[in-house]
């Protein structure tokens, strides 16, 4: 993970050094991804512990990982009104952006050999169903 600081030179360049970014070396990435998510998986808290501590440099546990009323009170105090609705925008877009990701229509087969569909398939299947049983 590359951390940058947001400055006038980095906000300049940005986008353009987002853009160079290469999807080829995202296999690298998913290997490594993958890796942690399996360890969270097995190791539940205790991992989401140690990487928040690795990557976050946050010692995070099973006292302090409740956030308050208070903190969040004290935190929207602190915080510019302007970033707060640039965040709710950006929790909009992620939102619609994974809705249109779900998948609208799924068929699949059990070991036992019984087939299932979700309804939406089936009804623009089913003409087609017909005429294979006439």
């Amino acid at each position: 993970m590359r951390i940058l600081e947001l400055n006038e030179n980095t906000r300049k360049d940005i986008l353009s050094n987002l853009l160079k970014r290469s999807p080829n070396s995202y296999g690298e990435y998913e290997g490594r991804v993958s890796a942690i998510i399996d360890d969270i998986k097995s190791r539940r808290d205790e991992a989401v512990f140690e990487y928040t501590k690795k990557f976050d440099g946050y010692d995070l546990n099973a006292d302090n990982i409740i956030v308050t009323e208070d903190e969040i009170k004290a935190a929207y105090e602190e915080i510019d009104a302007g970033l707060v609705e640039i965040i709710r925008k950006a929790l909009v877009n992620i939102r619609n952006y994974h809705a249109k990701q779900k998948r609208n229509s799924w068929f699949d087969a059990t070991p036992d050999g019984t087939i299932q569909e979700s309804e939406y398939m089936f009804r623009a299947v089913k003409p087609h169903i017909r005429h294979l049983f006439l």
